[in-house]
């Protein structure tokens, strides 16, 4: 549909075009053009054939305020501006009337989000109101009220499954959960056996999941947020971290922001949310380096153990790569009772 705007009011919206552009410098014909597509004509020169046959018409305010939401659209489509660009342009193009209803300067769009599961412990009220204009993706959006993607299981708007680049529509009813769920966007991790990389802060978490020989890359010195998320991406390991913005970096597609603060307390959590415990083997990792250890005699470490140590036991393992050498003492019987009273395994 064609709308014939006055010439004088067409030329005017040209010049406020091309002095409120967003990148400038717009030249005046590309302007006029731009406008001519708005208004449903195929350029400038369309437009003006037009004008000569046929009568320009006046919107009414009430007509502007309808088509104001299509123009904001439709011009961000002509222009490939985004549509809070192209909000702030109709605003100024149509000034004089719009000036008048305070309620089109606001967003033109609302949706509703409520939250699930685990994501409360990022959101303040389970139940949130979204206003926007410029339609954002689902990821950003759940993201932008705090919850980082690699903690949300599954998302569900207007009762259909969607995944993380669903553009969020007007009135849209928008459900999203946590793991565990039926029907995750990814999985909690690939292969058969999780691989973790883990910040700077959680050395003792690192420490007891290499000791159940679980591959995690760690170092006592901070290789920043970046780097972490990098390596995460790289080798397809899960991201743990107590920093949640780390975890919204979107190279990181497995994570989890760790909430306990003690370590056999952050080691439960992270044996329960994987589900580790089938895969628990004591003693086949370094627990300093994260090398696979290789079963040694007590002939070859005899010179470099505590002599109480090799009069009480007779099996030991080494790491090929630091040559730390470990045995079954009672620093290992305390993770035994450990994982069988925390986590009522048998191991």
């Amino acid at each position: 549909m064609t709308l014939l705007i006055p010439a004088v009011l067409f030329k005017k919206q040209a010049k406020l075009l091309v002095k409120h552009w967003p990148r400038p410098p717009l030249k005046h014909t590309q302007a006029i053009d731009y406008l001519a597509q708005l208004y449903g004509f195929k350029h400038h020169h369309h437009y003006h054939t037009t004008s000569l046959i046929q009568q320009a018409i006046t919107l009414s305010s009430a007509q502007i305020q309808a088509w104001f939401p299509t123009w904001v659209q439709q011009f961000a489509r002509i222009t490939h501006l985004n549509q809070i660009q192209t909000k702030a342009l109709i605003l100024q193009l149509w000034h004089h009337v719009l000036r008048h209803y305070p309620q089109m300067t606001t967003y033109m769009y609302q949706s509703q989000l409520r939250f699930h599961g685990a994501c409360l412990d990022f959101v303040s009220n389970p139940v949130m109101q979204l206003a926007f204009d410029d339609k954002p993706s689902i990821k950003n959006v759940v993201e932008s009220l705090g919850v980082p993607h690699v903690e949300v299981a599954a998302i569900q708007v207007n009762q259909t499954w969607v995944n993380f680049d669903y553009l969020l529509n007007d009135q849209d009813q928008v459900e999203v959960f946590s793991f565990p769920h039926a029907k995750p966007i990814v999985p909690l991790y690939v292969g058969n056996k999780p691989r973790f990389v883990l910040d700077v802060h959680l050395g003792g978490l690192a420490r007891y999941l290499r000791l159940c020989n679980f591959d995690c890359w760690y170092s006592n010195v901070d290789q920043g947020d970046d780097a972490l998320a990098q390596i995460a991406a790289d080798e397809q390991r899960i991201f743990l971290s107590r920093d949640i913005g780390a975890l919204k970096r979107s190279k990181v597609q497995y994570g989890h922001w760790v909430r306990q603060t003690e370590v056999l307390a952050q080691w439960q959590e992270i044996i329960s949310l994987y589900e580790l415990q089938p895969l628990i083997e004591l003693g086949k990792r370094c627990v300093k380096c994260n090398t696979a250890v290789q079963v040694v005699s007590k002939q070859a470490v005899l010179a470099s153990i505590p002599e109480k140590v090799a009069e009480l036991q007779e099996h030991f393992t080494q790491c090929p790569q630091c040559q730390q050498i470990y045995w079954q003492g009672s620093h290992y019987a305390r993770v035994e009772q450990a994982l069988n009273t925390i986590m009522g395994v048998a191991v």
